[in-house]
């Protein structure tokens, strides 16, 4: 059987979460707030209740609430790859040379960085020094 969430019933009928609360307190039903679910028979008692008070928008030729979120289970999911996703969603990148920036040479040869210097390369002996002079 079915859970109904209070607040959906609500939305449906047109009335208050609260309106709903106190009804299915009255009836006996335990709810404390509109996030609560009830079982399918409390709200058609409840959808009854609210017809036979006239408050609400009951809708006309349903006897049976029928949420209007249907969930899938995860199992029945069918997910693509991820790799033919990111190359579909790649845009196509190209570089107008007449749009180019102006500080930019138009050569077609490319940009080549400064060269980066090692840092010196300490050996064992040096390595073994400084560990002396550091415990003195």
């Amino acid at each position: 059987m079915a859970k109904v969430k209070i607040y959906e019933l609500a939305k449906q009928i047109d009335v208050e979460s609260k309106e709903i609360i106190k009804k299915l307190q009255k009836m006996g039903v335990e709810a404390k707030n509109h996030m609560s679910s009830i079982s399918q028979k409390d709200a058609d008692a409840v959808l009854a209740a609210f017809a036979a008070s006239g408050k609400g928008k009951v809708p006309a030729g349903k006897d049976v609430f029928v949420p209007k979120v249907t969930r899938i289970p995860k199992a029945a999911i069918v997910r693509e790859p991820a790799a033919e996703d990111a190359a579909s969603a790649a845009p196509d990148i190209s570089v107008n040379p007449a749009s180019a920036p102006a500080s930019q040479s138009s050569s077609s040869e490319p940009v080549k960085a400064p060269p980066v210097a090692a840092a010196p390369v300490q050996t064992e002996e040096k390595q073994a020094e400084r560990k002396e002079q550091q415990l003195q």
